[in-house]
């Protein structure tokens, strides 16, 4: 019990979305979305094909900037030389959502 509730203690954020997110637990039904973000740095990662790049910084990235949502992408927010996967995992971690460009 005394792990449990040392775990609990240390996790106790990551616990209560598990459990919201399954619904689980109705005690946290007055949990607001944005305290669940409040760490985050970005509104949303935009993850597109570098096909895609051109279009999505002329059209796609000014439109959503101009609703008041800070967008992160991986090549203009993060340094290069390290991995692309650990990148975009910060990237993700970084931001409230994810969007993903899909075309052909």
């Amino acid at each position: 019990a005394l792990a449990t509730s040392i775990l609990y203690l240390k996790y106790k954020r990551e616990v209560k979305v598990w459990l919201y997110a399954r619904g689980i637990c109705g005690f946290l039904k007055g949990i607001k979305e944005d305290d669940l973000d409040e760490d985050k740095l970005f509104d949303v990662f935009l993850s597109f094909s570098s096909k895609d790049a051109a279009w999505a910084y002329k059209h796609l990235i000014p439109r959503v900037e101009a609703n008041g949502f800070s967008v992160c992408t991986y090549d203009r927010n993060f340094k290069g030389g390290f991995l692309i996967q650990d990148i975009i995992q910060e990237a993700v971690s970084s931001s409230r959502r994810t969007l993903l460009v899909l075309t052909k």
